[in-house]
């Protein structure tokens, strides 16, 4: 509980009066003075007397894309307070990650609060504990109480429908004697019968060529990945704008992937998520908003000063030696990332995807043209679909 500005200006004024009527044997003054000491005094007396509320805080949706809205809603006990009441929601683990916009105070002090709430950015969001104020009718004195408990929202990246895909087709089949069956993908190989096996797995035309008895042998080969490599080092981009247009495309990417049974990996340039998708795995929004969610922007970073060194990690460097196809999704790449891609010995497509407002260097093309990759280059994560579907679909 403490004095507002008026209750502290009128509290110095009272002081001031006094030593004047004091010094002046004004009566005059003497009253004034008094006055306001009693209107003071009735303050902190009322608002420390009055009881202290308990609110609830609910929340229409625990999961939300980023840059919709959701409603929120506060009750509190007792419904008809006293004093004049103020409500204060914050974010405070992500600061502005939240814009709270206040729609009360109702006009029926038994109905609740309600909030119109615009997640800006993506993540796990901590939403309160809401802070009442109770403030006395003449506003000299208030007393500001956190009420209830926080609510947990995950915002997940405002992805975009990508129309197209590349096809990205299986490594060569192992040779063998009857070759890849077409439904299944599975390679047959070869090897001497043993005592148990089904008679049914002989390889007759082998076997009597050979005159020695060959059974089947059934293998699937593992499907290559389509890798998404994200870059989460803050000297990459412009502003954080740009970066979660960066994370929406680069979900974009997962979300299309699944859909379409590709296997799919997600990486960052500095390894804190990492995540991936088997053929046929679905991806739905909440896993896609929690894999995303520790892809956030670091800094200081391996290659946070330009020029300077970047290791992808082991695990990245052989997932992408791997890959059918990796794109990279950035904002401004540094030339600390370019180098980095040399290194792996890529055997699919590369693809950078630099979103923000700045138009890729001369160095981004000759790297291009060095690496044979593709540059996407687009203001936002819609702009970036829209080339994306166009030049996948004149891959088709």
């Amino acid at each position: 509980m403490r004095l507002t500005g008026t209750g502290a200006g009128v509290l110095a004024t009272s002081v001031v009066l006094g030593g004047g009527a004091v010094s002046l044997a004004s009566p005059a003054l003497g009253v004034v003075t008094v006055a306001a000491l009693l209107a003071v005094a009735s303050a902190v007396l009322l608002v420390a007397s009055a009881p202290r509320l308990v609110a609830s805080l609910e929340v229409d949706a625990t999961l939300v894309r980023r840059g919709d809205h959701l409603t929120a809603r506060l009750r509190m006990t007792p419904a008809r307070p006293l004093l004049r009441v103020t409500v204060e929601l914050s974010t405070p683990d992500f600061g502005p990650a939240v814009e709270v916009e206040a729609v009360g105070p109702p006009r029926d002090s038994g109905t609740p609060w309600t909030f119109r709430l615009r997640a800006t950015r993506h993540g796990t969001v901590s939403l309160g504990p809401p802070v009442l104020t109770q403030t006395d009718p003449f506003g000299l004195c208030r007393r500001r109480t956190p009420a209830g408990s926080a609510r947990r929202l995950l915002v997940g990246p405002a992805t975009v429908d990508l129309a197209r895909m590349p096809v990205y087709s299986r490594p060569a089949a192992f040779a063998s004697g009857r070759g890849t069956t077409a439904d299944s993908g599975e390679t047959d190989t070869l090897r001497a019968y043993e005592m148990g096996d089904d008679i049914r797995l002989i390889h007759w035309p082998n076997s009597a060529r050979t005159g020695e008895i060959l059974v089947r042998r059934h293998i699937t080969p593992q499907a290559r990945e389509f890798v998404v490599l994200h870059d989460t080092a803050s000297i990459s981009y412009a502003s954080e704008e740009d970066f979660e247009a960066a994370v929406d495309f680069a979900a974009s990417l997962v979300a299309a992937a699944t859909a379409r049974d590709i296997a799919v990996r997600l990486a960052t340039t500095t390894g804190e998520a990492s995540r991936s998708w088997s053929e046929g795995d679905r991806c739905t929004a909440y896993d896609l908003a929690l894999a995303f969610a520790a892809v956030q922007l670091r800094g200081p970073g391996a290659h946070e000063a330009r020029g300077g060194p970047l290791s992808l990690g082991r695990h990245v460097q052989t997932g992408l030696v791997r890959a059918a196809a990796c794109t990279v999704v950035t904002g401004e790449p540094v030339p600390a990332l370019l180098d980095a891609l040399r290194e792996p010995a890529l055997s699919g497509r590369l693809t950078l995807v630099c979103l923000g407002p700045r138009r890729p260097d001369e160095a981004v093309v000759r790297w291009a043209q060095e690496r044979g990759a593709v540059v996407v280059d687009a203001a936002d994560a819609r702009g970036a679909a829209a080339q994306w579907s166009a030049w996948s679909g004149a891959r088709r």
